[in-house]
C-alpha cells in the first residue's frame, strides 16, 4: 500500500466496476421511457446483453496490442475481433429468440470505433 499507483488503481477500478453495474441496473428503466423506445420489459434482455458485450468488444481488442503479433497479425485482428464478438452477441441473442434486428444498426458504431483505433496506430 505504499505505492500510490496501487492505491489509485484499486480505487479507480473500484469506480469503474460501480459505475459499469450502475449502468447496466437502470438500463432497462431507461428504455421503458418513451423517448428512448418504450420498450416492455420482455424486450429489454437484447439491449442489455448488447452493452455486456460492448465491454467484451473493447476487452477482447483492447488486448491485442499485448500479443507478440507481427504488426499485420494485429491490424487484421484489429478488424476481425470486433466483428466477432458482436457476431457472438448479436447470435447469443438471437438463439435467445429475441427480436435483434435495432442491434444490427450498431454494427456503425463498431466500424467507427475500429476505424479510429487503426487510424492511431502507426
Amino acid at each position: 500500500m505504499k505505492y500510490p499507483q496501487l492505491v489509485l488503481g484499486m480505487l479507480g477500478i473500484f469506480v469503474y466496476v460501480g459505475v459499469e453495474v450502475t449502468i447496466v441496473s437502470n438500463f432497462s428503466e431507461l428504455l421503458k421511457q418513451p423517448d428512448f423506445g418504450g420498450y416492455q420489459s420482455s424486450q429489454v434482455a437484447p439491449f442489455i446483453s448488447m452493452y455486456w458485450g460492448s465491454l467484451m468488444i473493447g476487452r477482447w481488442t483492447g488486448s491485442i496490442p499485448v500479443f507478440n503479433f507481427k504488426e499485420s497479425t494485429k491490424q487484421i485482428l484489429m478488424f476481425v475481433v470486433p466483428l466477432v464478438a458482436f457476431g457472438i452477441v448479436i447470435g447469443i441473442s438471437a438463439v435467445s429468440q429475441y427480436d435483434v434486428k435495432p442491434l444490427y444498426y450498431y454494427i456503425v458504431c463498431v466500424f467507427v470505433q475500429m476505424f479510429c483505433i487503426l487510424s492511431q496506430q502507426k
